[in-house]
This record gives C-alpha cells, sequence and structure tokens, in this order.
C-alpha cells in the first residue's frame, strides 16, 4: 500500500487524520482511560499519569467530537491515546502551575533555586538551606521533577527549586513572625480562633471597634494572613484573620466617624493634642460648652477618646468620652 493511499485512508477513520502538535499536557484527571488504539482497546489509565507532563506530539479531532492526544514520556516511549480534558496543555517543558500552598523547609545541599527553567541560576543551595519557605505553586516538569516555586516571609519570590531539596512542614500556619503594630476591628462575624486547628473562642461582634496590640502575625497556607491579639495588660485574645481587622497608626487604634453633639461635664479632664498625651486644654475651661466629636478612637487602654470641633469647625484636641454627655 503506498504511502498516499494510507494517508487517504487515515483520513477516513473516525478518529481523522494525525496532526501535529509537540505541546507538553500536565495530566490532572485520575480514572480516565488510556487507549491502545481507535478500536477502544485499553492500555491503561490516567491514575498512573497524575501529576506527570507528557508529551502530546500529536492529536486526532475524533467523529465522536472530542478530541485525543498521542503522548510520551521523556524516554520517548510512547503511552497511548488520552482525551484531551485528562490535562492542561503549554508550550513549556516545565508543564503548567499548579496552586500548592505548604510551607517548607531546605533540607538538602546541592539544591539551588533558578529563576526560570532556562536554569539561570538565582540562589546557591548555601544561601537556602535550612529555610522555612511558602511553595504557592509547583511544577511538574517534563524531565520528572517537581519543582516548587518558593516565596519568603516578606512575600519575594525566591525562585524554582527541585521539590527533592525541602521537606514538607507539618504546621500549616508558618512560622511566627514579630510584629509591633495595633489594629482595630472593624469587621463583625470574624472568628477568633484559640488555636490552627480552628477551635473558636468568640466572634468578633463582641470585641468589635475594640483595639489590639499585634505582637505575632503568621502566614497560612490557605492564604490568609492571622494576627496573634494583645490586650492593653499584655493578655492573650486570640487569632483573627487581618481581613477582619485595620491597622492603626499607634495605640489609640483607627478613626471611626461619629458626628454626635456632647457638651463637657466633667472639669477633671485634659483635652490633648496628640496621643502622645501632649495637653491642649482642660476640660475645666470648657464646663457645660458644645463641641461636634467628629471622630473617636477606641484607645487600647479601654478609653474612647473624641475628636473635638466647635460648632464653627476649629478643632480643640482629644478628650476622654467619661468627661462628656452626648445631647443628641
Amino acid at each position: 500500500m503506498s504511502s498516499d493511499y494510507a494517508n487517504k485512508f487515515s483520513n477516513i477513520q473516525p478518529q481523522g487524520p494525525y496532526i501535529p502538535l509537540n505541546q507538553y499536557i500536565t495530566v490532572t484527571k485520575a480514572n480516565s482511560s488510556v487507549w491502545q488504539n481507535f478500536s477502544w482497546k485499553v492500555k491503561g489509565n490516567t491514575n498512573n499519569l497524575i501529576n506527570k507532563t507528557l508529551l502530546a506530539k500529536g492529536k486526532y479531532n475524533h467523529s465522536n467530537g472530542k478530541t485525543y492526544y498521542s503522548i510520551y514520556d521523556n524516554k520517548d516511549v510512547w503511552q497511548g491515546y488520552v482525551e484531551s480534558n485528562v490535562g492542561i496543555l503549554s508550550t513549556e517543558r516545565s508543564g503548567v502551575w499548579r496552586s500548592y500552598g505548604k510551607y517548607v523547609t531546605v533540607t538538602r545541599e546541592g539544591y539551588n533555586t533558578w529563576s526560570d527553567f532556562n536554569w539561570n541560576l538565582r540562589n546557591t543551595s548555601e544561601k537556602i538551606v535550612g529555610k522555612k519557605l511558602l511553595a504557592k505553586g509547583r511544577y511538574f516538569h517534563f524531565n520528572g521533577a517537581t519543582y516548587l516555586s518558593l516565596y519568603d516571609t516578606d512575600g519575594k519570590w525566591q525562585g524554582y527549586i527541585n521539590a527533592r531539596g525541602c521537606s514538607e512542614d507539618n504546621i500549616q500556619q508558618g512560622p511566627a513572625l514579630n510584629e509591633n503594630f495595633y489594629i482595630t476591628i472593624n469587621k463583625k462575624n470574624f472568628p477568633i480562633w484559640q488555636n490552627f486547628s480552628w477551635k473558636k473562642i468568640r466572634n468578633s461582634d463582641s470585641i468589635f471597634n475594640d483595639t489590639f496590640h499585634v505582637k505575632i502575625s503568621y502566614k497560612h497556607s490557605n492564604g490568609g494572613i492571622y494576627y496573634s491579639l494583645y490586650d492593653y495588660h499584655g493578655g492573650w485574645q486570640g487569632y483573627i484573620n487581618s481581613t477582619g481587622a485595620e491597622k492603626a497608626s499607634g495605640a489609640e487604634g483607627i478613626y471611626i466617624r461619629n458626628g454626635s453633639k456632647v457638651q463637657i461635664k466633667s472639669k477633671n479632664y485634659s483635652l490633648w493634642s496628640n496621643f502622645s498625651w501632649k495637653k491642649r486644654h482642660s476640660s475645666s475651661q470648657f464646663l457645660n460648652e458644645t463641641f461636634i466629636a467628629r471622630g473617636q478612637y477606641n484607645h487600647i487602654n479601654g478609653g474612647t477618646y473624641y475628636s473635638l470641633y466647635s460648632t464653627s469647625g476649629k478643632w480643640y484636641g482629644y478628650i476622654n468620652a467619661n468627661a462628656c454627655k452626648i445631647i443628641n
């Protein structure tokens, strides 16, 4: 039979003509058949190919409406025909990025990190051995190795590393990061956690608009950042997802709009220029006078401080709310 005749004959088969492809497929779907031929003789299934990247040298657009790839391993051994939906195509030998989100420690020397898959060096192993890093994603390379995409605790990318050079950490909240800032809880219905086994202490409703000191944070493998909360006396109050709070400039907490009309009823309080407690006035100067509390700060010390303005718009300072009476 001539080659022209063979080609003509192949064009009338249900699978259609062979179409060169030469792209890489990362297999992501289990329990799918791998076919020996288009008479549907089973060669195997994709369970043995999951998380492997193979070369799809060609494809067939079958009359059943499906596309089938003819796939080869990195030793050029034919693996069979698979349906196109068993994986994701890429033009790169690295395969496609796959989400991972786990902390690892670089434990073995001799494993460098790479800036790309052309093997441009980023860091030598001596610089990273012993470091705990977040592997946000991974690649199942055509060469048979898995490469992790690593980030440090500041979110700076550290390159790709062969996964064999790392050990996976079981503590998914990641390392404790030392912090020193203040936050105010500004979202309701956020859980306050006792631990990272997700035992809940309470909801944020009970501490809404309260201010806390953050001494430690965690970048969890689930993508969240968790603050470890301490009160004014240094008592630990639990963990909260950072999206349930807002960072403040200092221990006074965040600015909260108010707008109430208030009257000063005590003469024993100071009006402050700032929260370093620089005195501006004494409340005795304004006893029974009316001001507008345009905003307030819920200080970590437990006090609420109004930002006082005259009715003409002149600012007079911050005063403890206990010195005032709301009159509207």
